[in-house]
């Protein structure tokens, strides 16, 4: 099966032309790959959206409908301050070609091919298999926060543990279903998550660890076994989990959200079968981010960038001269105000 993976949407006014040429390039992609699935791994909006001049409310809206005239959309919430409560159900009443279907944890869905091309169903309570048909079963797992993981807590005597453990009992759970609804058809199972987990690279370089917050490790992502997780939250596209075969991709933000964001954004179009799987990238074709850091030795106007990092074609560029008064700045500039 083929899907289109994209995340961090992050939908807001001020960055409305970036955000539809994501989605037009998303579009034609999945045109022209003839997709059967569309995943979009949370963090859609950047904020509460009102529909009001200059929001951008209707263009966003159509634009995401766009892509499931093409092929079903799948989607789940992300962070609660970007994709506010109640802020995605709208996208399940447009009148698209194939459904947007919004994923619930602990659900099973199934994707199968009908005359009018791919669907999304929900599995029927109590079903103990696939239906014959079906090309991929589906789950999805919205951004892990107290406020829904602790109804599936018993023991609130350590309410911390408990919800960790309620956490990493939920894929476990993913992964029994996922034996016993499969286990007459041989099919890829996909998994949609949103949020942080241990050992994934931050902008910055930094490698998440285990001990903060609700963020599952790579073993129990693993408890699902699924063929391909496609992944949202973390802005920089990498795979995590490799070392132990682990199929999770970030495919990383629509668009460079700022200047601390130099990756090149776009979207992984992946070929999954059971057992494996392939990614490539697609480029949104945004100008990526780059900031050059120098000294100035003498004279800020005679310094050569030439002699720095290479300047990256097309980038928008952020220059960041590093001097002091002792170099003469201060008799041409003026002296800096010492109490600033």
């Amino acid at each position: 099966m083929k899907l289109l993976h994209l995340a961090d949407l992050h939908a807001r006014g001020e960055r409305a032309k970036e955000v539809l040429q994501s989605l037009r390039i998303a579009k034609k992609t999945a045109l022209r790959e003839t997709v059967s699935l569309i995943v979009l791994a949370g963090d859609t909006w950047d904020r509460a959206v009102l529909n009001v001049a200059g929001a951008h409310f209707i263009e966003f809206v159509t634009a995401i409908g766009e892509l499931a005239d093409v092929a079903p959309v799948a989607m789940i919430y992300g962070t609660p301050t970007h994709d506010v409560e109640g802020s995605l159900e709208v996208f399940e009443t447009l009148d698209t070609r194939h459904p947007i279907t919004l994923l619930q944890p602990g659900i099973a869905y199934q994707v199968f091919n009908t005359p009018n091309g791919s669907e999304i169903i929900q599995m029927p309570e109590g079903a103990a298999k696939l239906h014959p048909l079906a090309t991929a079963l589906l789950f999805g797992v919205p951004e892990p926060n107290k406020k829904w993981l602790t109804s599936m807590v018993d023991n609130r005597d350590d309410a911390e543990a408990a919800i960790r453990n309620a956490l990493r009992g939920l894929f476990a759970g993913l992964g029994a279903m996922r034996r016993g609804l499969t286990s007459h058809v041989s099919v890829p199972t996909v998994l949609v998550y949103h949020g942080q987990v241990a050992g994934a690279r931050l902008q910055t370089g930094d490698i998440l660890d285990a001990g903060a917050g609700l963020r599952p490790s790579v073993d129990d992502l693993a408890l699902v076994g699924a063929d391909y997780i496609a992944m949202g939250d973390i802005h920089e596209p990498q795979r995590v989990g490799e070392s132990i075969g682990l199929p999770a991709y970030y495919c990383g933000s629509a668009y460079p959200v700022d200047f601390g964001e130099t990756h090149e954004a776009g979207c992984n179009l992946v070929n999954v079968l059971p057992g494996s799987h392939t990614v490539a990238r697609i480029s949104f074709e945004h100008p990526r981010n780059q900031t050059i850091r120098t000294t100035a030795e003498r004279d800020m106007f005679s310094l050569d960038v030439a002699k720095h990092e290479p300047v990256i074609q097309g980038a928008r560029v952020k220059l960041e001269v590093t001097c002091d008064k002792d170099h003469g700045f201060a008799d041409r500039y003026g002296a800096p105000d010492e109490s600033s």
